[in-house]
């Protein structure tokens, strides 16, 4: 099928697609655009109490649509917690986003749609595969029966702030591999999350089947998403990292992969070291953004 009858089924809304917005700043910019299709069905779950979510919300979203949950996953928590509550098999496409991106552009749910005719999953930038020892990501064992040979596994990333997958592939694996934090112990355990379940996608339908839009993006189009700060703020595009500086970005790969090397070539008695150094090392470079950024 070409592209143009491809996009022509879309836009008569043959395909059904769902989406998920994580709610928990509330930006209006994010809640009040035209770009969401019309043929969408969006729903909003949020980790805040009802009472905490602004009134002029309700006017925008049917109450049936809004699900509030308890904050024990973060956002992945949240998209298992979603897909718990809603019924989503009638559909072909879900999307998964947070709130603090706006959607400058029904474009890309068009190229959202194209691009999962040729993958399972589809995410905004490429970024370099995630190379991650056994040691230091331990969350990307937690799906597996039996631990690989190799001191490393290889994977492509999608970041949790927007992405697509075909409704298929996520029954396929059942469900999101959630590492729960019930007792409010670390936000890093959202980053565990996130590493098993692109490892786990990957494992299941290879890193071919990972899509990104800024690939069409470069050549087509133009960015149609953006990304507020976390927690709000100023907006930058959302292919541009605004919360590190260029020293930061520079030094963090290199410090962190002779770390991951160092590690590979030891005994698990070296966890407990190696974990400390790369805390402190992600430390340094925190620090650095927030330098960079006065």
């Amino acid at each position: 099928m070409s592209d143009g009858r491809q996009r022509e089924e879309f836009q008569k809304g043959a395909k059904r697609v769902v989406c998920c917005i994580v709610g928990w700043h509330f930006p209006p910019a994010t809640y009040l655009t035209s770009n969401f299709p019309a043929h969408l069905d969006l729903y909003l779950l949020s980790h805040k109490p009802i009472k905490d979510i602004p009134s002029w919300v309700f006017e925008l979203i049917p109450n049936d649509r809004i699900i509030v949950r308890s904050n024990i996953g973060y956002d992945w928590g949240a998209y298992q917690q979603f897909i718990e509550a809603v019924e989503i098999d009638s559909y072909e496409t879900v999307v998964f986003m947070h709130d603090d991106v706006e959607i400058l552009s029904s474009d890309v749910f068009e190229e959202v749609y194209l691009t999962l005719e040729k993958v399972v999953i589809v995410g905004v930038k490429r970024n370099p595969p995630s190379d991650y020892t056994k040691l230091l990501t331990p969350a990307i064992l937690g799906h597996m029966d039996v631990i690989p040979a190799r001191k490393y596994v290889v994977y492509p990333i999608v970041r949790g702030s927007f992405f697509a997958m075909r409704v298929s592939a996520l029954q396929a694996i059942h469900q999101f591999p959630v590492f729960w934090d019930r007792f409010g112990i670390d936000i890093a355990y959202g980053n565990h999350s996130l590493n098993a379940f692109c490892c786990l996608m990957a494992m299941k339908f290879g890193g071919k089947n990972f899509g990104y839009l800024d690939d069409s993006w470069s050549a087509r189009i133009k960015p149609s998403i953006r990304e507020l700060k976390r927690g709000g703020g100023s907006i930058s595009d959302y292919h541009v990292d605004a919360t590190r500086s260029s020293l930061a970005r520079l030094i963090l790969p290199i410090i962190r992969g002779v770390v991951r090397r160092v590690l590979a070539a030891r005994t698990e008695a070296a966890w407990g070291a190696g974990y400390k150094t790369l805390w402190l090392t992600n430390s340094i470079t925190r620090w650095l953004s927030g330098r960079s950024a006065r």
